[in-house]
């Protein structure tokens, strides 16, 4: 019998060490293809700038004198070398890309006196672990990209894409901003509703209900129990329902702190 959402969001919050949400295991032959394909670019674009270079020098040394001050053929002749820039930036986004995957989301009771979570990657040359902690309130999945599909043995597979964005509202560059999770990370419980619930920030009627199932939520957690124990105020606009989610969360938290 599958389990409740509200049920594993309360089980979540009672936890008072920090528990692993989403981890993924970054094969190393991925690390090495990417730090290839990252170096071959590199070495292409600087064989194209040299040789670029070196053939607009020889057609400037050839030209006729009205041609060496014309600023149009100047611009023939070593326009191309500018085009270097492309495999140059491919290879350094090549490099961000894999730094941006996402290895681990740990779930924090208490980050700055609510919850939080951290978010751990790997840095695509020295392979050393970068980690970021955050409350979960700026943390955010990208819009129009869901987490939970239903599909899959953790809820989370998705024929179109293979994976998902987290935003940090707070991240002072854009560069910082976005984090990739893999779609065949594993989630906790293997249940992908609890990482959707922790970073879905605009849950619609129908989007809850594709999380709930009602049936078995009555007979596990009755919902009045929930509002009373979490003293809670519940409304019935659906805007409001990822609220609902959080709060237990939040008010879980905050009881067994004190």
């Amino acid at each position: 019998m599958a389990v409740g959402l509200l049920t594993l969001m309360k089980s979540l919050a009672l936890k008072k060490s920090p528990q692993v949400v989403y981890s993924y295991r970054l094969k190393p032959i991925v690390r090495v293809g990417v730090l290839s394909m990252s170096a071959v670019l590199l070495t292409y674009g600087y064989t194209f700038a040299d040789v670029s270079w070196l053939s607009a020098k020889q057609r400037q040394a050839a030209a006729e004198d009205d041609d060496k001050r014309s600023v149009w053929y100047f611009c023939k002749s070593y326009g191309p070398v500018a085009l270097a820039v492309l495999p140059f930036t491919l290879s350094l986004g090549t490099l961000y890309v894999f730094s941006r995957v996402v290895r681990q989301v740990i779930y924090l009771p208490d980050v700055v006196g609510k919850p939080g979570c951290r978010i751990v990657r790997q840095s695509p040359l020295l392979a050393r672990e970068i980690s970021t902690v955050r409350p979960l309130d700026v943390v955010s999945r990208t819009k129009g990209v869901r987490i939970y599909t239903g599909k899959g043995p953790q809820g989370i597979d998705d024929a179109a894409t293979f994976s998902f964005y987290l935003v940090d509202k707070t991240a002072k560059s854009f560069w910082n901003r976005y984090y990739i999770l893999p779609r065949s990370g594993e989630v906790w419980k293997s249940d992908g509703r609890v990482l959707d619930s922790l970073f879905h920030n605009d849950l619609s009627k129908n989007s809850l209900e594709e999380f709930e199932d009602r049936s078995t939520l009555a007979k596990e957690v009755p919902l009045k129990a929930v509002l009373k124990q979490n003293k809670t105020s519940f409304h019935s606009n659906a805007n409001d329902k990822s609220d609902r989610i959080k709060s237990i969360v939040t008010n879980s938290t905050d009881r067994e702190q004190r």
